[in-house]
Parts: structure tokens; sequence; C-alpha cells
């Protein structure tokens, strides 16, 4: 969308430098190019709205409109449900490293 934008504004100057037309000339093609645009893109959104072409929200949108319990931040509490490893894990994971990284190898 930002990018479809940019296009038609960079259109709009080009047609700006082309007739040499003044600032209220410029503003009014503007907004008639944009309306247009906004038009076109709510005639192809409700288009394909009913082929279920649009998904359901996904999970982490959801999430953020969920009420979280713990903090009332999302992040935090997302982070705050994950366990601490094992000793087996960092032993599987790390293996030597376990003894050389507190020395400072």
């Amino acid at each position: 969308a930002v990018f479809a934008g940019y296009q038609l504004l960079y259109y709009c100057e080009g047609m700006r430098k082309k007739n040499k037309w003044g600032r209220k000339e410029a503003w009014k093609f503007r907004i008639q190019v944009f309306g247009v645009a906004a038009v076109l893109g709510t005639m192809f959104i409700m288009a394909v709205t009913p082929k279920g072409y649009f998904g359901p929200i996904s999970s982490r949108v959801r999430g953020l409109f969920v009420p979280h319990t713990k903090t009332g931040n999302p992040l935090v509490d997302s982070v705050a449900e994950h366990q601490a490893a094992s000793q087996q894990a960092y032993w599987q994971y790390l293996h030597m490293l376990c003894f050389m990284a507190p020395v400072g190898f």
C-alpha cells in the first residue's frame, strides 16, 4: 500500500511538472487521483473478501488482544512461560563448553 501510494504521488508530481500547475491545481489533482485509488481499492477488497482471500487473524496478532494474566505485557508473559533448561539439556547441546565457559575459554 505504501509503495502504491508513492507511485501515485510520483505520477502526480510528474503531471504537475509537465502541466506547470500551481500548488492549488496540484493538490486538486492529487485528491482526485488518491480518491479514485481509494474507490478502486475498496472495490477490489469487496470483490476478493467473499472468496476467502483474507484468512483469519494469526495467533501472534490475536495474542496482542488476549488479556494477559501475569503482567499485562504480552512480550514479558510469553518469555515468562518458558522453563529453565535442565542439566541434561546443557550437557546435550553444549557438551564440554559447560566446563570451559565459566573459565573463559
